[in-house]
């Protein structure tokens, strides 16, 4: 069977987000733990693995503050991954909608601004 799988290698392996996911759930007495198991799809000879930052989003959307901390780490990262720009979107705005500490909004602002400071000046629109 041909498996395609969606999700990230080393840090961002499904494993390594699930490792990470209980260590933060036990630092910060989360439970119920949620479920980080990939969503799967099967047809034929294929098996598709999607990517388990669709859980952890859900997660951060239910308010599960491990989800959060994986959430802030993702759109930290600077790799690229399969259907990245939508997963770093889509965990984006579940952040914006979630509560932060202190030190995650300035990690976040972080990012924003070392990511508009590295944007080539001709995608920025300049008025005369």
């Amino acid at each position: 069977m041909e498996i395609i799988d969606f999700n990230g290698s080393g840090r961002w392996s499904a494993q390594a987000i699930q490792e990470r996911y209980v260590e933060y759930a036990r630092r910060m007495k989360v439970a119920p733990l949620w479920d980080l198991t990939p969503r799967t799809s099967e047809h034929g000879q294929r098996r598709w693995v999607y990517s388990v930052m669709d859980k952890v989003i859900k997660g951060i959307e239910a308010g599960d503050k491990s989800c959060t901390q994986i959430g802030v780490e993702f759109i930290e990262e600077d790799g690229s991954f399969d259907c990245g720009r939508i997963l770093k979107s889509n965990t984006a705005r579940a952040l914006r909608r979630t509560d932060l500490t202190s030190e995650q909004i300035e990690r976040i602002r972080k990012r924003v601004v070392e990511m508009l400071w590295s944007a080539p000046l001709n995608s920025i629109q300049m008025k005369d």
